[in-house]
């Protein structure tokens, strides 16, 4: 197929590609977030489009008297798939900044909050440095390797236009949304214990000693020991993250599949 002499027919096929690739693109971590210029996105997604158009064999429910309305319904079918698809990796995401935000809270970090270019809203400083450490497992274990087969599978599985909102992909989607909160209290638990029985010492130390300011050493002496088990629960948090970003592949799959 010659890419540079499209007919009609073929610059729609091109053009419902296009937006699926878009979509699971602008959806996938890293290059969706909103510091990534729009130039680099538009570049990646015409680059990817043009060597899936020429090596993937769909056939796509379009024809020459189609007009724009008609399309619409295939376009947003297209960006369905590619929302879907990115949801997998941004459970995983978000259950890294829950466990941080829940870390910080125990720490008496709740109001030391930073901008989170990614949501572009405020999170704490433990739930953006336990993000940031996920990102970096995700690129680690090549996890974005899968979002480029998945794109490829995705033709397989799915012809554009022929996305399908059945009951299986809900029920999974709602698993997936159950698991943020498993993730997040495996990552956390550790931190989370040390810190209660913390609080616990400091309980029985201010009955046996009421002359002492406890909150004056509490304080201190949780955040020091909230950094010192976050530091010592990396190797842990490598090992959860990368077990979740290594099935991810399965994921996508068997969300491309219930479609």
């Amino acid at each position: 197929m010659n890419l540079f002499d499209f007919n009609y027919t073929q610059f729609q096929e091109f053009i419902l590609v296009f937006f699926r690739i878009g979509s699971i693109v602008v959806s996938s971590p890293i290059l969706g977030n909103q510091n990534t210029p729009m130039q680099v996105k538009i570049g990646l997604i015409f680059f990817l489009t043009l060597s899936s158009f020429s090596i993937v064999d769909v056939h796509l429910p379009v024809s020459e008297h189609n007009s724009i309305i008609e399309l619409a319904p295939l376009l947003f079918s297209e960006m369905m798939i590619g929302v879907c698809v990115g949801f997998a990796s941004h459970v995983i995401f978000a259950a890294a900044k829950l466990a941080g935000q829940v870390i910080g809270f125990q720490m008496g970090f709740a109001i030391v909050n930073v901008m989170d270019p990614v949501s572009n809203t405020q999170i704490s400083i433990t739930s953006q440095s336990l993000n940031i450490f996920a990102l970096l497992v995700f690129l680690a274990v090549d996890a974005h390797h899968w979002y480029i087969q998945g794109i490829l599978y995705s033709f397989q599985a799915i012809s554009p236009g022929g996305f399908t909102l059945t009951g299986g992909l809900l029920e999974t989607l709602v698993q997936m949304t159950s698991a943020i909160f498993v993730v997040a209290l495996q990552l956390a638990a550790p931190v989370l214990a040390v810190l209660f029985f913390l609080q616990v010492g400091l309980g029985v130390l201010a009955r046996t000693v009421p002359q002492m300011n406890i909150f004056v050493v509490g304080l201190p002496l949780q955040i020091l020991l909230g950094l010192l088990m976050m530091s010592l629960i990396l190797p842990i948090a490598y090992t959860i993250l990368s077990r979740e970003f290594n099935q991810l592949g399965f994921t996508i799959v068997q969300i491309l599949k219930l479609m």
